[in-house]
């Protein structure tokens, strides 16, 4: 099997698996194990489609959790954004987060990022940039329109020209 060959950290995908299943089924794992557990390699896990499945799960599960998640992932000095576009469960992951009680601040660094970004992502066409941006800003109840907030950042697609 091609996936147990590929290696995060000293583990392979199939280890990872093993081991955040355990998590996922284990009713008495706080989230300070979790994040033990993933130490260093939550950007790896997050862009690995079948270990970000049981991560999506995991915050499904426990919708607490996230928070921290993220706040990790903010001292990684990467693009927040940059982690989740790899597929469709870190989409999931980035909407735990984002419905997690992440501070004003936070959010809005999230959503300039996407502006920054300059929606010049190839894993993603313009369209559905411009679709991650307002998928954001509707979530934000401090920002008054989509539209208002992508002409106020200079971001000029087709919906705002």
């Amino acid at each position: 099997m091609e996936c147990s060959k590929k290696l995060i950290g000293n583990f392979s995908i199939e280890e990872w698996l093993e081991k955040l299943n355990n998590i996922m089924y284990d009713d008495n794992c706080d989230e300070d194990t979790f994040l033990n557990t993933i130490k260093d390699f939550e950007i790896e896990l997050i862009k690995e489609k079948e270990t970000c499945k049981v991560l999506s799960d995991i915050f499904y599960k426990n919708s607490n959790w996230p928070l921290k998640f993220f706040l990790v992932l903010k001292t990684r000095q990467q693009f927040i954004i940059d982690i989740f576009i790899f597929n469709e469960f870190g989409w999931e992951v980035f909407d735990y987060i984002w419905k997690s009680p992440i501070p004003f601040h936070d959010r809005f660094e999230i959503i300039k990022e996407v502006g920054i970004l300059n929606f010049t992502s190839t894993s993603a066409p313009l369209n559905e940039n411009f679709e991650l941006l307002c998928y954001t800003v509707e979530y934000d109840k401090y920002l008054d329109s989509k539209i208002d907030w992508a002409l106020q950042y200079g971001i000029k697609t087709s919906q705002t020209q």
